[in-house]
């Protein structure tokens, strides 16, 4: 699920934005899974079945009430640091520096630690490969971008993020490619 800055003021919801806006990027973003089991399954269920069925309002009530289970279930779901401190300083590098070229090479000198046991380690403490994470955040990035107007700001960005770009603009827009 995404749902961008906007997202809130419109439904005039910003007290559910605190579990979003105050933990730090990349790091802790797992829900236990007896919490999602417990409390949050249902809805995220519904909201699939009425967006499915074309009842935006109601979906969108229901995504009202994930929020307010999400922001009340946070003491379960604070953000755990990373066991490695090492691949916490590389997340908050991959966050601050999308726009870039990033390789496994240079993450593995910059911080000096094996290609190889920083593969493993980060897949170990995210649940992600370096490159699946490295795009899913482009993406999110490029999406926000595009949906505030911005997507000229990426124009000199490296081939990747230019790619993920002409993609997700051309998907939205309807255009053939």
């Amino acid at each position: 699920m995404y749902l961008s800055t906007e997202y809130f003021k419109q439904n005039r919801c910003e007290e559910f934005e605190d579990i979003f806006i105050n933990r730090p990027p990349g790091t802790g973003n797992l829900i236990p899974s007896d919490i999602v089991k417990d409390d949050l399954l249902n809805p995220i269920n519904r909201i699939s079945v009425y967006i499915h069925n074309g009842s935006l309002t109601a979906a969108n009530g229901v995504i009202i009430e994930f929020l307010y289970l999400l922001n009340t279930s946070k003491s379960a779901i604070s953000p755990s640091k990373s066991k490695d401190k090492r691949i916490s300083d590389i997340i908050m590098y991959i966050n601050e520096h999308l726009s870039e070229t990033i390789t496994l090479d240079f993450l593995s000198e910059k911080f000096f630690i094996n290609k190889y046991h920083l593969c493993k380690l980060f897949k170990k403490n995210t649940g992600y490969t370096l490159s699946q994470y490295i795009n899913h955040k482009r993406i999110l990035l490029v999406r926000e971008l595009h949906t505030q107007g911005q997507s000229h700001s990426l124009r000199q960005a490296p081939m990747p993020v230019l790619i993920i770009t002409r993609i997700f603009t051309d998907s939205t827009s309807k255009k053939q490619v």
